[in-house]
């Protein structure tokens, strides 16, 4: 038992560490580009992008006929997320967590999906965040989560039935553990885009606190 704790208490250490310890700390957020937003369910985060712009245009692989509601498509935004599959599939409400699925995803966990959802003219809250990235960043943001799709033999994503008529799953590559969480592979992705955040981000508080207050109410000329 001993163990155990000290096992929890050096991960929770390590977790705090990573998350305060920043990367790209010589980033600023640029006046012109593309606005995005970072968003937290409390316990998860993802990715908000607008559905197209000139830059990108989502419906090559996010197609209406995937969801159970197609007319949801003509919304503004996509919602990306990651996370491991079983526990994306069991899991629809958090008042339904099973521990034994916890435990399971973070130390058996294998296969992952991208949850994706339908947003409709977002707007600057406590769980919605905005950020504005450069038109280059969202050009490589686009491409790292185009990459994450598990295509089939003919090139096409795998669609799974998601929650209700706006969202929906897609097979995704990679592996989930406690190292690389649904919360690290949102750090990941911006911090490969080169803006600030922490080295490591495995919940969603590790995500959040970077972007507590930056870009809200600021205007600026942007693409999408």
């Amino acid at each position: 038992m001993a163990a155990i704790l000290c096992l929890v208490l050096a991960y929770l250490a390590a977790a705090l560490a990573g998350s305060l310890l920043p990367a790209n700390g010589d980033w600023e957020e640029p006046d012109h580009g593309v606005r995005i937003f970072v968003y937290t369910g409390a316990v998860h985060t993802g990715v908000l992008v607008p559905a197209m712009n000139g830059i990108q245009d989502w419906r090559h692989l996010v197609k209406a006929e995937h969801f159970v509601d197609p007319r949801y498509a003509a919304s503004s935004h996509l919602l990306f997320g990651w996370g491991e599959r079983d526990f994306y599939l069991d899991t629809p409400t958090w008042a339904e967590t099973d521990p034994l699925t916890v435990l399971k995803a973070l130390f058996y966990g294998r296969r992952t999906l991208l949850h994706v959802d339908y947003i409709h003219s977002p707007k600057p809250g406590p769980n919605l965040r905005p950020l504005v990235i450069s038109e280059e960043q969202y050009r490589q943001l686009s491409r790292q989560i185009e990459s994450q799709f598990q295509l089939d033999r003919n090139g096409r994503p795998q669609p799974i039935e998601g929650y209700g008529p706006a969202d929906v799953f897609y097979e995704s590559t990679g592996h989930y553990n406690f190292v690389r969480t649904c919360n690290e592979w949102t750090g990941e992705q911006l911090r490969k885009i080169g803006v600030e955040i922490g080295q490591w981000t495995p919940f969603s508080q590790s995500v959040m606190i970077w972007f507590s207050e930056r870009g809200a109410g600021r205007e600026a000329q942007l693409s999408n």
